[in-house]
């Protein structure tokens, strides 16, 4: 046996002995007698054993898709180390590979013998976790959608612990450029193996996509009829457009089919000097002048706009709305000419007028109602004519000739379609 050493303090009947190398010490102890005479010795063995310690290290869970390295920290050196539990892959001395595949918590063990022949040990509990599946919370998802774990059912074994955090998805964000598309989210735990997390098949919409719908709503242009009295119906620009569509939305029960769109007009009329030609004048003034030609000016235009819309999420149904007005300024004017003028004099003959028409649009529950004004448009003036036969008597007309005639026209209903 190796002999070993120490360091005794105190004094007196009571002493401390501290070993500092392993083996057997011999400690002698002798008493003298209160009365004298000879001490009387004892010889104590005292076997100063070498100290031992060990700890795994690392971190005590683990995905079972995923091997971990551990080791064991040991006193003192040179000693060997002995490793057991079920999951073990390899061992190299005082490190380990675990890897097992069993979900669940399992003891890791290892037991150190020192150069000396002392012995210790220590164990950890590996909890082994595996990610069975995940399911999705919603029905389906919007495109551009952020996913994160509060978006799904989650099965693990075991059912529950803060590792269900360390799940990772990819992709996070879905999206599709399609109506409606299938996209594969995979869940997995951090591992080697790319393939060892779940797919997880979500529906994704994107309602911005839309496929024409063949709804015509049609918007009677009712200034055409006093325009055409003044030759410029070609002249008003009125351009009627339907944009309707189908499209999905992402409901809480699931996709659903939608339907939006609008009818809209856009009109305008810019004409500056227009001559019109023709404008009959009264039979009894006629035998003495003529109007050739008067010019027609009219400017003006405005917009309307329905739109209609079906919420495959709702179930209000159809809902109609909008509304717009049209409306357009009109003037003319034109002077009469003496037909003999040898004989006739016009010493006054301007005749002026103007006018307003407006058509105007506004939806209601099941229909439009499009209601037209017009203004009526007269040629107004007096004529003064003078003949040289008939010293100092003038002859004055005060006239009055219609182009339009002032009306309201009825409501004209517009019915919407069923979308």
């Amino acid at each position: 046996m190796n002999v070993g050493s120490g360091s005794i303090s105190g004094t007196g009947e009571t002493v401390t002995f501290t070993g500092d190398q392993p083996g057997e010490v011999e400690i002698k102890v002798a008493y003298t007698p209160p009365e004298g005479g000879e001490p009387c010795t004892y010889y104590h063995s005292i076997l100063v054993k070498e100290e031992c310690s060990v700890a795994i290290a690392g971190i005590f869970n683990r995905p079972v898709c995923r091997a971990e390295s551990y080791s064991a920290n040991a006193l003192p050196d040179q000693g060997t180390c002995d490793w057991g539990g079920n999951g073990i892959t390899s061992s190299n001395g005082c490190a380990v590979t675990y890897g097992s595949n069993t979900p669940g918590l399992h003891d890791l063990t290892v037991r150190y013998s020192t150069p000396g022949g002392g012995t210790c040990v220590d164990t950890k509990s590996v909890l082994s976790y595996r990610l069975d599946a995940m399911t999705p919370k919603a029905m389906c998802y919007d495109t551009g959608s952020n996913l994160t774990l509060s978006d799904f059912n989650i099965f693990t074994t075991p059912a529950a612990g803060s590792f269900r955090d360390s799940i990772t998805l990819k992709p996070t964000t879905v999206s599709t450029w399609q109506q409606e598309a299938t996209v594969l989210v995979t869940g997995s735990f951090f591992c080697p193996d790319q393939d060892a997390g779940v797919n997880i098949p979500i529906t994704v919409i994107n309602k911005e996509i839309k496929k024409k719908a063949g709804i015509n709503l049609e918007i009677p242009n009712l200034l055409k009829t006093p325009l055409q009295a003044l030759g410029l119906a070609d002249r008003l620009n009125f351009e009627l457009t339907n944009t309707y569509g189908y499209y999905k939305e992402c409901c809480q029960n699931g996709p659903a089919d939608s339907l939006s769109g609008e009818t809209s007009v856009n009109a305008d009329i810019d004409v500056k000097d227009f001559t019109l030609v023709g404008i009959p004048l009264p039979k009894f003034l006629k035998q003495y002048v003529t109007l050739d030609a008067i010019n027609i000016g009219a400017s003006g235009g405005g917009s309307i706009s329905i739109t209609g819309e079906k919420k495959g999420c709702s179930t209000t149904g159809t809902e109609w709305s909008g509304s717009g007005e049209i409306s357009i300024s009109a003037n003319a004017g034109g002077k009469v000419k003496a037909i003999a003028p040898k004989d006739i004099f016009v010493m006054k003959g301007v005749l002026e007028g103007k006018t307003s028409l407006k058509e105007a649009i506004t939806a209601q529950a099941t229909d439009a109602a499009a209601t037209g004004v017009w203004k009526g448009l007269y040629l107004e003036g007096k004529v003064v004519l003078k003949t040289r036969f008939v010293k100092g008597n003038l002859k004055s007309y005060q006239l009055k000739i219609p182009l339009i005639d002032e009306r309201a026209l009825p409501i004209v209903k517009i019915p919407f379609p069923q979308l």
